[in-house]
């Protein structure tokens, strides 16, 4: 028996071809994961007039030789305090507490930590997709 296989000049381009774009889709896989938990974020911010609402960011991916990144949150400078102020009888450390009208405390840490359990499988499938596309 013998077994032959031809055309491993294209293989070879194909293989070399998906090393180089990885960290990309990576960073592509990155961003797809991230969407949605952030989205559902900007829904849970406390609003009055929709600025920190607004300031929602999920910024492109950094790739930077083998390590990818990727910078999301809210810009609004108040963001944090907001976030980090809970509800009475609960207080901050620094001793505050707030009741929001409509909104929560937490609301970006709720939905990331929420997500989470669901990223490395979010990143499998995202990559297995643009791997899909990439080949054909």
């Amino acid at each position: 028996m013998t077994l032959e296989i031809t055309g491993l000049d294209e293989l070879v381009k194909q293989l070399a071809s998906i090393h180089d774009g990885l960290p990309q889709m990576v960073g592509n896989a990155m961003e797809d994961v991230i969407d949605p938990p952030m989205d559902e974020a900007a829904e849970q911010t406390p609003h009055r007039t929709g600025n920190l609402r607004r300031s929602k960011f999920v910024n492109a991916p950094t790739v930077n030789g083998s390590a990818v990144s990727i910078d999301f949150g809210f810009s609004a400078g108040y963001a944090l305090p907001v976030h980090n102020i809970p509800p009475p009888p609960m207080k901050s450390v620094g001793g505050r507490s707030a009741t929001h009208l409509n909104g929560k405390w937490r609301f970006m840490a709720d939905p990331i930590e929420k997500a989470a359990p669901g990223f490395a499988d979010g990143l499998v499938k995202s990559i297995d997709k643009q791997l899909q596309e990439m080949l054909g």
